[in-house]
């Protein structure tokens, strides 16, 4: 069984996809406030075409090759946070996150 989600730890590959999943119109914005460059964003977008779920997941996997053990989920959520016409999309991805760190802690007590 895995471990919970911590926030302080390093990205788990679970968060990947529930951002990826909540953040699809705005994954962008997200990667340039994670500190990617427009230029790296813009490839990401195109060799994604007409997948903005892989568009997302693919600039979250390049943040955290950027950021090594320094990819941290509360990070990533600070980021959220700050950008306040995304409110709505950050609240779906604290809710996601948190459904799942409870389905596996009920995982590991059964």
């Amino acid at each position: 069984m895995t471990e919970p989600i911590d926030p302080s730890q390093q990205f788990h590959k679970d968060t990947f996809r529930s951002v990826a999943e909540c953040q699809l119109l705005y994954w962008k914005d997200l990667g340039r406030c994670l500190g990617i460059k427009s230029p790296v964003i813009d490839n990401i977008e195109e060799e994604n075409k007409n997948n903005k779920y892989e568009q997302c997941y693919q600039m979250l996997e390049e943040w955290v090759k950027r950021q090594g053990r320094s990819a941290r989920l509360d990070i990533l959520l600070s980021k959220l946070s700050t950008m306040p016409e995304y409110s709505d999309a950050f609240e779906k991805v604290v809710e996601k996150i948190t459904s799942k760190v409870v389905q596996k802690m009920a995982n590991k007590v059964v």
